[in-house]
């Protein structure tokens, strides 16, 4: 059977890949869409990511959301866009790089629509 991380284990793997990309939590939360005090109380909380957090993680810095999830695994899925040392190779970074900031327009969106929203239920009034 393989060996399956602690929820801790698995913060630490996430904590580990931002410093050896040079990131930040403010960055690294700006990358996928949220706060820097949510994505710091995430990784001290000592729990698996939830299914938002995961995904955007995944999607942003290419990780496995089974390992995410439950720790079952390695931080990386297999990727194919990897040089031979096994680093992400220039075009994959880039596309991350372009999904992430696709992230964090919709967040803005988001939060510029229940602006809106909240504008016109007090007119409303």
């Amino acid at each position: 059977m393989e060996n399956t991380k602690t929820p801790r284990e698995v913060m630490q793997a996430v904590r580990a890949d931002f410093r050896a990309q040079n990131l930040n939590i403010r960055e690294a939360a700006q990358r996928i869409g949220t706060s820097p005090a949510t994505l710091s109380s995430t990784l001290a909380r000592g729990e698996y990511f939830g299914r938002v957090m995961g995904t955007r993680l995944a999607n942003t810095f290419g990780y496995d959301l089974t390992f995410l999830y439950t720790g079952a695994g390695t931080l990386r899925k297999p990727d194919t866009a990897t040089t031979t040392n096994g680093t992400p190779s220039a075009v994959d970074l880039q596309l991350r790089q372009i999904l992430s900031i696709c992230v964090g327009i919709s967040a803005a969106v988001g939060e510029l629509q229940r602006s809106i929203a909240e504008i016109a239920a007090e007119q409303a009034k």
